[in-house]
């Protein structure tokens, strides 16, 4: 396993044990790169369609990582590997959810 992939893995794992339930800390730690996370959105909203859609995708998919269930291209998948499963409890993992559907969905940054 390259170490870029350790360090990335490590990183989430170290991330989850906190519990603080805010989007930054929970999410934003890893995922530096704002303008991605747009776009990894815009890959739900094209898959699942409407808001209930999306956001019931991601959450299962974050409780249950699988390359099969992942709407990432097999070139980042082989890249990077499919995410850690969360540690995040079932009510923050919502919460973290809705908060990055409200930040990344195309609507919201046309605000």
């Amino acid at each position: 396993m390259c170490s870029n992939k350790k360090i990335i893995i490590l990183l989430v794992f170290l991330n989850q044990i906190s519990f603080g339930g805010n989007f930054q800390k929970n999410c934003m730690e890893c995922h530096t790169k704002t303008e991605q996370m747009g776009m990894f959105l815009e890959r739900y909203e094209e898959k699942y369609g409407d808001e209930k859609g999306v956001k019931k995708a991601i959450f299962e998919y974050l409780k249950n990582p699988k390359k099969e269930n992942s709407i990432m291209p097999n070139g980042f998948l082989k890249r990077f590997g499919v995410k850690v499963k969360t540690t995040l409890d079932e009510k923050t993992l919502k919460d973290e959810v809705d908060e990055y559907y409200k930040r990344y969905t195309m609507r919201g940054r046309l605000k």
